[in-house]
């Protein structure tokens, strides 16, 4: 009887969900990872994985998939049935139902009209830069798509904004400011924040609870904010499937020499998915229906439960880049040229799989082998208890092999607890270092903070002295038409004077011929009377003539000068309009800067078409001008000739009316000054068609610099264009980053294989001889000043020589090693710091007397 009810206990414990614990500190440190493999078992059918997809052997012949399909943006170095093999494995993963219609027109599969495909190509990018760039996190397990979707479109686990509840808790009415609300399972249905998420995930507020000052001057970590850190550890508990003894050493929850690794795992998780949502999933909202949004409009976002989903490794530690290595990162190499990596295949071998031991980390191998002998004890203590039948000999020989299986797990923990205790110490010596590589860098950036504002501080006194710039030559021309205008009137007042000396000699010509006619009016008689009297009416209306003429002279100098006033006026707002136009371009070439170069073009183009039409524009109104100024002279030619004509007629009929030589000779003396006259009208008219000649020339000359100008402007802007470069005061800077020029970490040597870029700038270089070249390197915020700045010199010369033997002359080129004092991204990130190592090539425009020109001049 006895015996029967102790198998029956046995039987009913085995039956209970166990509950397994494992020491992971010192003992007496409450450090015990807790652990119901029951549950990992209920849950086997979510961390399963689906059968692989057939693969072929690599074979470099097969076709790249964007030789055979198109608008392949991401997956661009698979080959076509590579590209194959992964749609098919992704219908099953996300789609299993729809296939590929779920993302794909399938009667034009390179449209993009569905936004699920769109969505798709982000989540790809996004799943190669984890698996490449977030290794501290995923170690060499990595990600698929099946790792958060598991089947299903839309995966579990992802989150938004949350508004709070829209009942009180407790009966507790008004308003909590996001705190104190129980009843929420993302925070463990506690009595915290209902949105810890938000400021940790979305956000990039400081996961912390104590301040590290003292209170009241700089302290900025609030009770609010002790709350959000503890809901957030409710979150990261539930979605592990663990308690925090699995980061923590809960007596110093602060302390990280006490902390486990998984703490350092954990911290790196928290910076990935503050990443992810900020590159990947934040930008997709407009994309999304509103259907797929949240309550305040934002876009669905991961978390740790997205990809964990209860386990406190996803799919219980298994990898599928082994057979899916098409996502572990870009590839440089064509496939089957070089062999996959063999720790990557490793990972897709059978038997990979454990339910418990395969979950614990990557860093806890010796503890993955105790959990193994712990997971004996079970299986023994039921195989004693059920043989009621045993002698009594056998049972003890059991008992004692279960004892020494027990001794065996005991010493095997303890050999684990020394070595984490060891590695503890190694990773509290790490994060001290990284603590005061942190406030370096923050030092360093503060110092960049206060260069880029005395930067902005000197292109606004640039942008000032262009202005300034720009008002003195208007305030020159103006002075200049004042000038001209000023000249025109002194001309016309001399004309007038003149025209004046005529009237007053022709007044005198007729009062001596009226004088004249008088006397011989007395000496012949009333005969002579109708003669002298008609001679005087003649004269009468050459006078009325004369003052007809001056009156019209009169009004044609005051037409002259409305229409010189109003040109003036007219050339003043134009002025006044170019120059405005002109500052509207500065500020748009300086935004265009940061933008494409197609819009760069655009813009330049607009600008050459502008300067043309202006151009002949004032070219017409310069020739209508010189025109009316060639009118007015011939018409006062023609009419300084019918003068004479009169004259002449006037002679011959004193001729022939008397024999008085006095007549003729006054006649003829009349005659021969009005020859002058015509002479001296000749003459400027003469001088005026000089004038014109040499202004006509001078036009010209401006208009082929004009265009001169714009022709440079124009190929400046294309040989940017052809090596991706962009136009600044300094010259044409081609950044050498990212994919364009990688050097291996710490080294100044060229990566192998062909570099087209370098090739490029060498081609413009040789075509273009008044360009020379500085080349800066640049490096990140990380490791010694010195030696950073040393090591951006070096990659700088390691690109000159290359240069150099594609044949540029070396007297062209320079370098310069800048090391961390100029980034264009943030320092703090992974992706910024990729940014930052780079190498900047400045090309500049010579003069002849050596000198550099400004290439933002044009």
């Amino acid at each position: 009887m006895v015996t029967g009810l102790m198998v029956c206990s046995l039987l009913s414990l085995v039956g209970c969900d166990r509950t397994e614990s494992v020491q992971w500190g010192e003992r007496g440190t409450s450090m015990i990872h807790i652990d119901k493999p029951g549950r990992l078992m209920a849950a086997a059918d979510i961390h399963s994985i689906p059968e692989p997809e057939p693969r072929d052997p690599p074979d470099p012949a097969i076709p790249l998939a964007t030789e055979v399909n198109e608008n392949i943006q991401v997956l661009t170095d698979l080959d076509a049935l590579e590209l194959a093999r992964l749609m098919q494995a992704m219908s099953t993963w996300v789609a299993p139902k729809e296939g590929c219609e779920y993302c794909h027109n399938t009667e034009n599969l390179a449209s993009d009209e569905k936004y699920t495909k769109v969505v798709s190509r982000q989540m790809l990018q996004m799943t190669r830069d984890i698996n490449s760039n977030w290794k501290s996190h995923v170690a060499g397990t990595g990600v698929t798509c099946w790792t958060c979707h598991r089947g299903q479109a839309v995966p579990s686990g992802t989150w938004f904004t949350n508004l709070g509840p829209t009942t009180p808790s407790a009966g507790i009415t008004g308003v909590k400011a996001g705190q104190n609300t129980s009843g929420m399972r993302t925070v463990g249905n506690s009595s915290l924040p209902f949105d810890p998420l938000t400021p940790f995930f979305d956000g990039d507020a400081q996961v912390s609870v104590q301040g590290l000052t003292a209170l009241p001057s700089d302290n900025r970590n609030s009770i609010k904010k002790a709350e959000w850190t503890y809901a957030l550890m409710m979150y990261m508990s539930n979605s592990l499937g663990v308690n925090c003894t699995y980061c923590h050493q809960t007596r110093a929850m602060g302390v990280w020499e006490q902390s486990t690794p998984q703490r350092v795992t954990a911290w790196h998780g928290i910076r990935m998915v503050r990443e992810l949502n900020g590159d990947y999933l934040n930008p997709l909202k407009t994309l999304y229906p509103t259907e797929r949004l949240g309550p305040t409009g934002d876009a669905p976002k991961v978390a740790c439960d997205t990809c964990h989903k209860g386990a406190f490794k996803p799919l219980l530690g298994v990898s599928m880049l082994g057979d899916y290595p098409e996502l572990a990162g870009y590839r440089t190499e064509r496939p089957g040229v070089v062999p996959e990596e063999p720790a990557v295949l490793a990972l897709a071998e059978p038997g990979a799989e454990s339910a418990l031991i395969a979950a614990l980390d990557d860093t806890q191998a010796p503890m993955q082998e105790d959990v193994a002998e712990v997971a004996l004890e079970p299986a023994l203590e039921p195989a004693v208890a059920s043989d009621a039948g045993l002698a009594e000999t056998e049972r003890t020989a059991l008992l004692q092999e279960l004892e020494s299986v027990r001794s065996q797990r005991d010493a095997a923990i303890a050999e684990a607890e020394t070595e984490i205790a060891e590695r503890d110490r190694r990773h509290a010596a790490t994060l001290s270092q990284g603590e005061g590589d942190r406030a370096a860098a923050d030092a360093r950036l503060q110092q960049e903070r206060i260069a880029l504002q005395q930067q902005l501080a000197v292109v606004r006194g640039q942008r000032d002295a262009v202005a300034a710039d720009s008002q003195m030559q208007a305030a020159k021309l103006t002075a200049e038409r004042a000038a001209a205008l000023r000249a025109a009137g002194a001309r016309l007042d001399q004309e007038r004077t003149a025209l004046q000396q005529q009237l007053a000699v022709v007044r005198a010509q007729r009062h001596a011929v009226a004088a004249e006619a008088e006397l011989q009016i007395a000496k012949l008689g009333e005969e002579r009377a109708a003669a002298l009297r008609a001679a005087g009416a003649r004269l009468d209306q050459e006078r009325t003539a004369l003052q007809q003429q001056l009156a019209v002279v009169r009004g044609q100098r005051d037409s002259v000068s409305a229409e010189a006033q109003g040109q003036l006026a007219k050339l003043s707002d134009e002025r006044a309009a170019v120059l405005r136009a002109a500052g509207a371009r500065l500020d748009q070439e300086r935004t265009a800067l940061q933008q494409q170069l197609a819009v760069v073009r655009g813009q330049r183009d607009a600008v050459a078409a502008e300067a043309e039409r202006q151009i002949a524009k004032l070219d017409e109104e310069r020739a209508a001008a010189l025109r009316a100024a060639g009118a007015r002279l011939d018409q006062e030619r023609v009419a300084l000739q019918q003068q004479l004509g009169v004259v002449r007629a006037q002679r011959d009929a004193a001729l022939a009316d008397t024999e008085s030589e006095s007549q003729i000779a006054a006649l003829t003396e009349e005659m021969d000054a009005l020859r002058a006259m015509l002479a001296e009208s000749d003459a400027a008219a003469a001088d005026l068609r000089a004038r014109k000649q040499a202004a006509a020339t001078e036009h010209a000359h401006e208009l082929a610099e004009a265009k001169e100008s714009i022709t440079r402007l124009r190929t400046l802007y294309e040989g940017a264009a052809e090596v991706g470069g962009r136009i600044t005061p300094e010259g044409i800077v081609v950044n050498l980053g990212g994919e364009e020029l990688r050097f291996p970490s710490g080294s100044a040597v060229l990566p192998a294989g062909a570099l087209p870029m370098l090739d490029r700038i060498a081609e413009m270089l040789a075509a273009r001889s008044d360009l020379k070249a500085k080349i800066a390197g640049h490096t990140d915020s990380l490791g010694n000043p010195e030696i950073n700045q040393a090591l951006s010199r070096q990659r700088a010369e390691s690109v000159m020589q290359a240069l150099i033997e594609r044949g540029v002359d070396p007297g062209r080129l320079s370098t310069e090693g800048y090391g961390a004092e100029r980034p264009i991204a943030d320092n703090a990130t992974d992706r910024g710091r990729r940014e930052n190592r780079r190498v900047e090539i400045v090309m500049i425009e010579q003069t002849g007397n050596d000198a550099v020109s400004n290439l933002t001049d044009s």
